[in-house]
């Protein structure tokens, strides 16, 4: 019996997880990285989105994943100020 209901909470979260979007937001003033995790569903298919934002001369730093059709396409995105490089790295699948 214990299973079952193990197996059924299991089933009950993958089809919370797959059918309900969900967003989390954290902010942060005074310098401090500002975070956002945003994750979207489109039919049945997850686009995970995670921006972090620093300011005062820290890097920011981006990233994205976007799936088209069941194939990821992965951008990452790191960009410095005060005269150090900056640096773009794109892969696409």
């Amino acid at each position: 019996m214990i299973k079952g209901i193990i197996a059924l909470s299991v089933i009950t979260l993958l089809s919370v997880t797959t059918t309900t979007p969900s967003s989390i937001l954290g902010t942060h003033t005074a310098g401090v990285p500002n975070i956002k995790v945003l994750e979207t569903q489109i039919a049945g298919v997850p686009n995970i989105k995670v921006l972090e934002n620093q300011t005062a001369g820290v890097p920011n730093i981006k990233v994205l994943e976007t799936q088209t059709a069941g194939v990821p396409n992965i951008k990452v995105l790191e960009t410095q100020t005060a005269g150090v490089p900056n640096i773009k790295v794109l892969e696409t699948q």
